[in-house]
């Protein structure tokens, strides 16, 4: 009866163990996912700010004056990056340098869109770190931007405190769920 017993035991451990590590393994995929459906958010509000850029410089009739036809083509190159990169973060959008590249697009799209919009008389807010699209004519607001990237921070926070929890670690390390980035 002793073996029958430590067998019961060993095997009712064993259960235990493998329904907590499906618990775990389906918090960390639930905080994974939400961090992916805040990054589609903020996805589309930089996507519609580009394409709302790219139309009015469709739009707008071709300068004969050499320093703002360099603008333009400084803002065509700065959405294209942008749009590469957020097309490149779609794919990955947990991806530290991903993340880190398109940190670095968004930066040098708002001041191309600064430059332009300067040069064509507006009166703009200097570039501030944490309010990059301050001042600007968007389609949506440059709040709305900043709450959606706020949300996919908070999400990525969330994400990356589950993965270093100890006991996450273990079924974080056997998953191979990374370190996320959040969009600085």
């Amino acid at each position: 009866m002793n073996g029958w017993a430590s067998s019961l035991t060993s095997w009712g451990v064993i259960a235990i163990g493998v329904f907590w590590y499906v618990g775990a393994h389906n918090r960390l995929v639930r905080l994974r996912s939400a961090a992916v459906q805040a990054y589609a958010q903020l996805d589309a509000a930089l996507m519609a700010q580009v394409q709302h850029v790219q139309a009015q410089l469709a739009q707008a009739p071709a300068s004969t004056e050499e320093t703002q036809r360099g603008l333009d083509a400084t803002l065509r190159g700065a959405c294209g990056q942008l749009a590469t990169s957020l097309g490149a973060a779609r794919l990955r959008p947990l991806h530290a340098p991903t993340m880190a590249a398109l940190g670095t697009a968004v930066r040098a799209w708002a001041a191309a869109w600064h430059q332009h919009a300067q040069a064509a008389g507006q009166s703009l807010p200097a570039l501030v770190a944490d309010d990059l699209l301050a001042g600007t004519a968007w389609p949506l607001p440059p709040a709305q931007i900043g709450v959606a990237q706020a949300q996919f921070n908070t999400a990525v926070s969330q994400y990356n405190a589950a993965v270093r929890q100890f006991p996450a670690l273990i079924v974080a390390w056997l998953a191979r769920f990374k370190v996320a980035a959040p969009l600085a």
